[in-house]
């Protein structure tokens, strides 16, 4: 195993008889002199976003979208695929459908999330930032999950969220402004802030378990100084996610109406103590904050 990226000892072995390990990036610099890993995070982040119905009902469906109708295809659509197949597998210059297939709309299909600049935004990440991440890796060493995140002054981060209010009269002054006022200046321009950007799993290696390995090892990556910083993180109050914030103590910073997407702020030490439980103890934790999520219309699984 590389000296840059340890591999934990403990195998989990999930429902499906597949089994995974959990690593964490320990040189951040060293990593980036490995373009492979680099695409490994790309090419799976692409993997858990874009899967959708029938296949993944739980993924996004966010492979190809259409400039001009907005419509979004998935994986399996764009592939005709029955089943679940990773798109590290598949040949994507024989894509099975280039243009929209909407009634009287004919435009060239885009990709949701670019190879070229979501390498761009981990390369750019890992070279101006003290940079944190996991992954689970599955045969022949494939990421199949990862939880990543930096370290950066709260105003440095508005570019990671401004594309989510596009339409919006959203500004960096009032994102700032509103961080600043909710959380009783807590939460200035210059707070230095541990931003937990992604969390994903692919579908072979949905396990809670080892979900739960891989938010630990990302939280056990880091020294005991970024522990003690703010966090932040953005979610959606209808999902999952945004009720494990709520769980770890995380509150809205920002959000505005008729957009779902909410910035939340909290404590890296208390969300890395929330998935440092027990199973039994974090499920009976989260249950509560899963209760108030079902408000928005959307049932959480427990």
């Amino acid at each position: 195993m590389d000296d840059w990226l340890y591999q934990e000892e403990r195998y989990y072995l999930t429902q499906n008889g597949t089994g995974y390990r959990v690593a964490y990036l320990k040189d951040q610099n060293e990593a980036l002199k490995h373009p492979e890993f680099i695409n490994d995070l790309v090419t799976c982040y692409r993997d858990i976003f874009g899967h959708g119905a029938p296949v993944d009902p739980a993924s996004w469906s966010e492979y190809l979208f259409c400039p001009e109708c907005h419509r979004r295809y998935s994986i399996s659509e764009v592939f005709v695929l029955d089943d679940y197949a990773p798109l590290a597998e598949l040949d994507e210059t024989q894509l099975g459908r280039r243009y929209c297939g909407s009634t009287s709309c004919e435009g060239r299909l885009k990709p949701c999330y670019s190879s070229k600049k979501l390498t761009a935004r981990l390369t750019k990440a890992m070279t101006t930032y003290p940079f944190f991440c996991s992954v689970i890796l599955g045969q022949e060493r494939r990421v199949s999950g990862l939880h990543y995140g930096w370290v950066a002054p709260l105003k440095d981060l508005w570019p990671d969220f401004a594309y989510l209010y596009d339409g919006t009269k959203a500004s960096e002054a009032m994102f700032l402004h509103s961080a600043q006022s909710r959380s009783s200046g807590r939460f200035t321009p210059d707070t230095k802030v541990l931003y937990m950007t992604e969390l994903g799993v692919s579908l072979p290696a949905r396990d809670k378990k080892l979900l739960q390995g891989l938010v630990r090892a990302f939280f056990r990556s880091m020294p005991d100084d970024v522990l003690a910083l703010p966090s932040v993180a953005v979610s959606e109050p209808d999902k999952r996610g945004y009720a494990l914030l709520d769980a770890a103590g995380h509150f809205p910073l920002f959000s505005i109406s008729g957009r779902p997407t909410t910035v939340m702020g909290g404590k890296a030490r208390e969300t890395a103590a929330l998935w440092n439980l027990p199973a039994a103890t974090f499920k009976a934790a989260c249950a509560p904050a899963i209760a108030r999520s079902r408000q928005y219309g959307q049932a959480i699984p427990a």
